[in-house]
């Protein structure tokens, strides 16, 4: 898990500089797709590296699923964050 926490986290600067890029702010969808494909991403890398870091996944599909509750979760948690702040 830390490798994939790591994995989104630096990422992020790259998402951000895309924002700067395209002068514009990213929706809460395109920022949950965003980390979707981030998810699936280091998932999917962490399958194939099973012996190493200990997590085998058996199918894309698994991968996916697993992004996905990733995905809610990271969203939830980012939402209340949020409301924290204000």
């Amino acid at each position: 898990m830390n490798f994939l926490a790591l994995f989104a986290t630096f990422a992020v600067p790259f998402i951000r500089e895309y924002e700067r890029m395209k002068k514009r702010i990213l929706t809460k969808n395109e920022w949950m797709l965003k980390y979707f494909a981030l998810n699936f991403i280091g998932l999917w890398i962490i399958a194939r590296f099973a012996e190493q870091l200990g997590l085998g996944l058996s199918s894309w599909v698994v991968v996916a699923l697993l992004a996905i509750v990733l995905d809610i979760v990271q969203g939830f948690a980012m939402m209340q964050i949020e409301k924290m702040k204000k």
